[in-house]
Order: structure tokens, then C-alpha cells, then sequence
């Protein structure tokens, strides 16, 4: 797929809002409508003035869960980074900013299931 291709799916998810935000042991994961993302690497929510509202950490580690705020809030943009290691970042009306960092481990770091919007879209790779 090119990146005009990838950046129409993420371009896909404008529009959309978080119905449903679920955490894990390994993984954290929002519902944008039909639209599942998922964060396996480190990610963070800011407000627009750069505050970090929440971000990756153990469970064991955190004594409450912020990223909840962003339930029944709207994405207004979107942007994905697919060099030299792929980001996506998720603007939502409200002023918060959601963002998941790609990294070189190897491993998947965060993915699109884009349901109606049609493939996959993984660190950047489309399936």
C-alpha cells in the first residue's frame, strides 16, 4: 500500500469517537466506533498544552487510569509518522491528544483494525 493509502485510513478515523477504552496486562485499547486501536508500546495523553494526563505503565505501577477521559470525545485530526520509526497520533475535541510512539524492538508497537474503513494498518504497515 503507499502512503497515500495508510494516510486515508488514518485520515478514516477523523469523525470517530471512543465508545470504549480497555486496559491490560500488555496492552491498551480504545473503540472508535467500528475502528479498534490498540498500543502495545509506550504511549501517552496530553492535553493541548503539552500536560500528561496519562501514559504507559504497569498495572501494578498506577494508582488510577486517565486515558477513560477520552470515552464520547470526538477524533478531530489525525496524523501518522512512518519514518524513521512509525507514530500515530489522535487529536480529540476536548483538547486531548492521544500518542503512540513506534520503536526498533521488533515488535508490533501499536495497530489499526479499521472495520468499515477497510485493512489493517500496523506500525505503519498495511495488510
Amino acid at each position: 500500500m503507499t502512503i497515500e493509502s495508510k494516510s486515508q485510513i488514518v485520515g478514516s478515523l477523523v469523525g470517530t469517537t471512543v465508545t470504549r477504552v480497555i486496559l491490560d496486562q500488555y496492552q491498551t485499547s480504545f473503540l472508535l466506533d467500528d475502528v479498534l486501536v490498540v498500543a502495545e508500546s509506550y504511549w501517552k495523553l496530553t492535553s493541548s498544552g503539552g500536560d500528561i494526563i496519562d501514559e504507559k505503565r504497569s498495572i501494578q505501577e498506577r494508582d488510577r487510569f486517565e486515558l477513560w477521559r477520552i470515552l464520547d470525545h470526538t477524533v478531530i485530526k489525525s496524523e501518522i509518522v512512518l519514518e524513521p520509526l512509525s507514530n500515530l497520533t489522535l487529536f480529540f475535541s476536548g483538547g486531548l491528544i492521544f500518542e503512540v510512539f513506534g520503536n526498533d524492538d521488533g515488535y508490533e508497537d501499536w495497530h489499526v483494525h479499521a472495520g468499515s474503513h477497510g485493512g489493517i494498518l500496523c506500525n505503519g504497515t498495511t495488510f
